[in-house]
């Protein structure tokens, strides 16, 4: 091991026969960690006995005799801490003087056991002297571990793995002010005590009601952060034993083209089905969304759309005319009209990631800020009603379903209408038109009617608006009879 530390001599002139006359008389003796030789005379400036590996590299002793001129075989011979021989080195030298004099030196390395060494010298044979000095080398690193063996890629989940997570989905009910339930919407257990649900799930409701897989049901304590624009909601509800759903990471990279997974609705029960995400868009209104086909029933908004691991990275839902949704069961309009409209698509999960925790809010404390859509049941007494470019004069002659068109902003001019055929007489009745935008805050407000018409008569009220007075984007046009909205109709302004 230390056959490449061996010490070595200087001062040797011509060899040829030992002398041994009067034993040599040891002068001194210096350690240290360097040495000097000037002329005849060999110093080490710093002298010190401990050296330390690897500030220290090498340990140089010198020895001086008093000895007669004569020939010299010195022998160094190096011991280890346990006292075993590490090497030997033997040197021959012939004096001129009565100074008899050697250095030797010795490479530390960090394979060479720390503790107190000692070199013995031997002149003709005879001990002649001893130095001792002490190493310390510190015990070498442990080798780090092995990094740990990568985990192998999770495997897709089968269709049937995937529907065991039906425990973690729910129904999600609107209420009236009355407790009439008046829509079905779903979401999930997003986390203990949370129900995450699409924004328009929950729009227009005066009470909300949970229905978890084991049928039970408990109403909602508030709302704990919300998105109209984007379309998401998160509810605060005892969710007692019901599972969460694992969330995918931040990471995880969604492929226009894959196929993905949601539990849709058919005959009013759960069933799993495999949805492709087609597109996706960004709106500076919205923000982003996933466009899905085919598209799913309406009681399936809400729901979770799944990757194929089962993790959740979207919302069902994307609306992008926030308030359409109370018109599915209260106007009896088709499931394709809905679609048309709110859009099959997904808002993706990583936009509630961002939002912090706040304390619930109450659906009243939402309506009063204008946060919902206002509760609309369309009265019995308005036989059609629309949006239009140009009213008919005839009224028989108008289109009856005008909701979703849109208007330039150019154009001069467009209208909201509706024709009564009051069951009852109404009698110095105050009528108004109002135009609300996608957040909700009112836009326009249409000049103020007075209404008598007596019962079983036909009427029709036309209020005409000037689009280059609105932003474009979406719109809800309410028709008010006094504080109610009687009728409710959508539309866009484009550039």
């Amino acid at each position: 091991m230390w056959q490449n530390l061996l010490p070595f001599c200087l001062l040797a002139t011509n060899l040829s026969g030992l002398v041994f006359a009067q034993p040599p008389q040891l002068v001194r003796s210096v350690v240290g960690p360097l040495g000097v030789l000037e002329g005849d005379n060999y110093t080490i400036p710093n002298p010190r006995s401990k050296f330390t590996y690897p500030a220290d590299r090498q340990v140089v002793i010198y020895f001086e005799w008093d000895a007669p001129p004569a020939k010299y075989q010195l022998a160094g011979v190096w011991k280890k801490p346990d006292g075993k021989l590490a090497s030997i080195s033997d040197i021959a030298m012939e004096t001129s003087t009565r100074k008899l004099q050697a250095y030797w030196t010795f490479d530390l390395t960090d394979s060479m056991p720390g503790g107190v060494w000692q070199l013995d010298v031997r002149i003709n044979g005879l001990p002649a002297a001893s130095q001792a000095f002490e190493v310390a080398v510190p015990a070498p690193a442990a080798p780090l571990p092995p990094p740990p063996a990568s985990p192998p890629p999770p495997s897709p989940l089968s269709l049937d793995q995937i529907y065991r997570f039906a425990p973690s989905i729910v129904w999600v009910h609107k209420l009236d002010s009355t407790g009439r339930r008046f829509d079905t919407a779903s979401g999930f257990v997003s986390r203990a005590g949370e129900i995450t649900t699409a924004f328009q799930s929950i729009d227009g409701a005066a009470n909300v009601e949970i229905v978890f897989a084991d049928g039970q049901r408990r109403p909602i304590s508030g709302v704990r952060a919300y998105s109209r624009l984007q379309d998401w909601a998160v509810l605060s509800v005892d969710t007692a034993a019901a599972p969460p759903l694992k969330q995918a990471p931040a990471s995880y990279s969604v492929a226009i083209g894959e196929r993905m997974v949601h539990f849709s609705v058919e005959n009013d029960a759960r069933a799993i089905a495999g949805i492709d995400v087609v597109g996706r868009t960004q709106h500076p209104t919205f923000g982003d969304r996933w466009p899905l086909q085919p598209p799913t029933a309406p009681a399936a908004v809400g729901g979770p759309l799944l990757n194929p691991f089962g993790e959740v990275i979207g919302i069902i839902g994307g609306s992008t005319t926030p308030g359409i949704r109370a018109l599915d069961r209260a106007n009896g309009l088709s499931s394709w009209f809905l679609h048309s409209k709110t859009g099959v698509s997904a808002t993706p999960i990583q936009l509630l990631s961002a939002t912090p925790a706040a304390a619930p809010l109450t659906l009243a404390e939402l309506h009063a800020t204008s946060a919902l859509t206002p509760y609309y049941q369309p009265d019995p007494d308005i036989t059609s009603g629309g949006v239009v470019r140009e009213v008919a004069k005839e009224p028989s002659r108008q289109s009856l379903v005008q909701e979703g068109i849109e208007i330039a902003s150019k154009e001069p001019s467009f209208s909201v209408y509706a024709n009564w055929n009051p069951r009852t007489k109404i009698r110095q009745a105050i009528i108004q038109v109002a135009l609300y935008d996608a957040a909700n805050l009112r836009r326009a407000t249409g000049e103020t009617k007075r209404a008598n018409l007596p019962a079983g008569s036909l009427g029709r009220t036309i209020v005409t608006f000037a689009p280059t007075r609105l932003p474009p984007g979406p719109y809800r046009a309410d028709i008010l009879l006094g504080n109610r909205v009687v009728w409710r109709g959508f539309f866009s302004i484009v550039p």
